[in-house]
């Protein structure tokens, strides 16, 4: 439960004012929620190298070359996210799940 917590906060941009509905729809209070929180992430910084790598000097100058052709010049890359809406609104604490394109995403 403590992933799930988590990955629906980390999916909602961090965002400070859901931490109640977030909360509510796992049945757990701020303080608890806090808690997994720090130790999803702890947990995450624990494993960073075996999973996160920083490109070497060979792929940053390639990277930096394909990005300076497209008018984005110094920059090496984009990081983005999908949100796939769910077809019905979700019967309690459905504010949780509203995005700001008005849909209702997991």
């Amino acid at each position: 439960m403590q992933l799930a917590v988590a990955l629906c906060w980390f999916g909602r941009n961090f965002t400070q004012s859901l931490v109640g509905g977030i909360g509510a729809l796992f049945g757990i209070g701020r303080g608890t929620f806090i808690l997994y929180i720090k130790r999803i992430i702890a947990a995450l910084l624990k494993h960073q190298s075996s999973y996160l790598a920083w490109p070497n000097h060979d792929e940053r100058r390639e990277l930096s070359q394909v990005m300076q052709a497209k008018g984005f010049p110094g920059c090496l890359g984009f990081i983005d996210g999908s949100l796939i809406p769910l077809s019905q609104r979700p019967p309690d604490y459905s504010e949780a799940y509203f995005d700001r394109k008005h849909k209702y995403v997991p």
